[in-house]
């Protein structure tokens, strides 16, 4: 009763203060905080709702992507260089800003009331199929044959895909029959990852080899992710840890900051130095990073500009606003979902899926027209404008649908459900598109149900 007191004496004093803080900035005119500040409120008020790992992370990239440059640009300015490139520091450029931070704010309203709907009105019961245990192997040597099995599967995936240009530059990137199959069996280092994360959460083997396996497994995802050039696979590797230890790192705050840290001053390094490793070829890994740390005058400025440059989606929208500002000409490409789910080793002809966000890139003026190896994200948010302008916004209800089916159907106290709940968490989050986010889902999610259900038993797990 005291902590539900508390709890209630708090927002009384919360929401006045918020209320207070929201009129002082509309009376300032700084229309860009206050949409910043309702943006933060409604996605406070989506995590402390749900309460999910999915959830949480979701909150906390759209925060980065769409509100924290804002935040820079207020009290550092400091920019996209866009801005300075096209002399876009115009009254137009800064109703567009605020026009794409009212549509953000709409999304996630949207978004939010969705999942509770969903929640509300359907079954919030797993899909029986994964309330099962998974039997363990008789050995220990034949689970730890197992485990290293499924990453070297991984790794030949790999190496197709980065013979075949998936891992570097858009005109080298080549189209196969089985692409999307080896894209599939890429992941399978995850799902090693995150079944080797379960079983030393449940401390279910305290073999020294088992751990060492776990221990190589993550310093090689991190190299291939290194090795690759690719930011996103080194994020998905540091955030599978973080979702495989994550009851340890809220138990353990002083290591839970240090990791924080670690990973700040990481990523502050790691980024310029694969640009550098991507752009140059011959160029060797240890070379870009030491590029990267030798050209570091100041660490602020280059995490500042690294917010403002990789992680800005805000002004991508705003420039898609400002760009079809006569009115969104309105597209279909959704209808890919249903394309995608041909493979291509029956439908050979079939037309490549996805939209061409290197052409867009430079439609909208962050990227020059020869410039054919860089493409621009448009996210997931920004994408639904620039397909359906306002319409874009019932694209929140689907999203919000995927998130109940994942944070509701796909979590169960079992080795199973911490695979696939992890591995369809992450695949949502890190898309930038939904243009074939079904075939997507499809792909990730059947290698590994088929492979953990050779191992189920069916009897109810009691964890």
């Amino acid at each position: 009763m005291r902590k539900i007191n508390s709890l209630i004496y708090g927002d009384m004093v919360l929401i006045p203060a918020f209320l207070i803080f929201s009129i002082c900035l509309f009376l300032s005119g700084r229309i860009d905080l206050l949409l910043v500040v309702l943006n933060s409120a409604v996605l406070f008020i989506f995590f402390k709702t749900a309460r999910t790992f999915l959830v949480a992370i979701y909150t906390l990239a759209s925060f980065v992507f769409f509100q924290l440059p804002v935040l820079i640009g207020a009290f550092w300015n400091i920019y996209h260089p866009i801005h300075g490139f096209v002399n876009d520091f115009s009254l137009q450029q800064i109703f567009s800003q605020h026009e794409a931070l009212l549509y953000v704010l709409f999304y996630n309203i949207l978004l939010f009331t969705g999942y509770v709907f969903f929640k509300t009105i359907f079954s919030e019961r797993p899909f029986g199929i994964l309330k099962y245990r998974m039997k363990m192997p008789d050995s220990k040597l034949l689970l730890n044959f197992l485990l290293i099995a499924i990453f070297t599967i991984s790794i030949f995936a790999k190496i197709y895909l980065h013979r075949h240009g998936v891992y570097v530059m858009l005109e080298k990137a080549q189209i196969t029959p089985f692409l999307q199959f080896f894209k599939a069996l890429s992941q399978f280092n995850i799902l090693f990852l995150l079944i080797c994360g379960y079983y030393v959460n449940k401390r279910i083997f305290r073999s020294l080899i088992f751990y060492a396996i776990y221990l190589a497994g993550i310093g090689l995802s991190l190299y291939l992710a290194l090795l690759s050039g690719s930011r996103f696979q080194i994020l998905l590797v540091l955030a599978i840890l973080i979702y495989n230890h994550r009851k340890f790192l809220l138990s353990h705050k002083v290591i839970a900051i240090s990791f924080a840290i670690f990973l700040v001053i990481f990523m502050t390094l790691a980024f310029p130095a694969l640009a550098q490793y991507r752009n140059y070829p011959g160029t060797s890994l240890v070379e870009a990073f030491e590029y990267s740390v030798y050209n570091m005058d100041d660490f602020k400025m280059r995490l500042l500009n690294i917010a403002v440059t990789r992680f800005n989606y805000i002004d991508i929208l705003s420039r898609i606003i400002r760009t079809h500002s006569d009115g969104p000409g309105y597209r279909f490409d959704y209808i890919q979902n249903i394309i995608g789910l041909v493979p291509r080793a029956i439908w050979y002809s079939k037309p490549k899926i996805g939209i061409d966000l290197n052409r867009i890139g430079w439609e909208l003026g962050f990227i020059g027209s020869h410039d054919r190896n860089t493409s621009v994200g448009l996210s997931v948010v920004g994408e639904s404008y620039y397909e359906l302008g306002y319409f874009g916004l019932l694209v929140s209800i689907f999203h919000a649908f995927l998130f109940y089916i994942i944070d509701i159907k796909f979590r169960y106290e079992n080795v199973t459900c911490h695979a696939l709940y992890g591995m369809l968490a992450l695949f949502i989050i890190s898309k930038d598109s939904f243009i074939a986010v079904v075939p997507g889902l499809i792909y990730t999610i059947f290698p590994a149900i088929l492979f953990t259900y050779l191992f189920n038993a069916r009897v109810e797990e009691n964890t």
